[in-house]
């Protein structure tokens, strides 16, 4: 769910709550499940040698195309996104089912721009019927009057890991100079007693 316009110049600070550490702990997987932690971010997850190395394989890829529905983005293999948008239970056709009720994703940022791509997250948690009561027609996104004036910024360093819940509108800023480039997955959760479920 990101909005349509990625010019964003309102940043204003807000009552936010960004982990950073070495390690993931599972205080980490629940507070992003529970949404009283905004982000977790884990610099140097990967070096810059073997960031460098996997992005330049991941362009020099055979399979290494456009999406379909976002042709703007580039992808290796077929995202499950491509279906609809980021919320799995959104997503499923008709006939599949699921018990995963929330998500996180999970970005490994293995080339950045010199200037834009910043993470930009809203406190705006929309129930399937309110995002598309206010999404931009034929896009992914929403229009940006139905966003409050507050948001939270993130610039992400190469070879950082940052995941977040994308239940909440999210987008990335206009890439001025560079290119941006992630090694991406979603952690899924159905309860406490199951385990974690990841997919593309």
């Amino acid at each position: 769910m990101s909005i349509s316009n990625s010019d964003l110049t309102a940043y204003q600070p807000q009552q936010q709550t960004i982990v950073f550490t070495k390690e993931l702990e599972q205080w980490h997987l629940e507070g992003l499940f529970n949404r009283s932690i905004d982000a977790i971010r884990i610099p140097k997850y990967y070096e810059q040698t073997a960031s460098e190395l996997m992005a330049n394989k991941i362009k020099q890829s055979k399979v290494f195309c456009s999406c379909v529905n976002a042709p703007k983005i580039g992808r290796v293999g077929q995202a499950f996104f491509e279906c609809q948008n980021d919320v799995l239970c959104w997503d499923i056709l008709d006939g599949m089912s699921t018990n995963i009720n929330t998500q996180l994703t999970a970005n490994v940022y293995l080339e950045v721009p010199k200037s834009g791509g910043e993470l930009c997250l809203w406190p705006n948690w929309p129930s399937q019927d309110e995002y598309h009561d206010i999404q931009v027609e034929g896009s992914y996104g929403v229009h940006k009057n139905h966003l409050c004036d507050q948001f939270i910024k993130l610039i992400p360093q190469q070879g950082e890991l940052i995941i977040f819940n994308p239940t909440r509108i999210h987008s990335v800023e206009r890439i001025d100079s560079g290119s941006r480039l992630t090694w991406s997955c979603f952690i899924g959760k159905e309860s406490d007693s199951k385990p974690l479920k990841i997919w593309s």
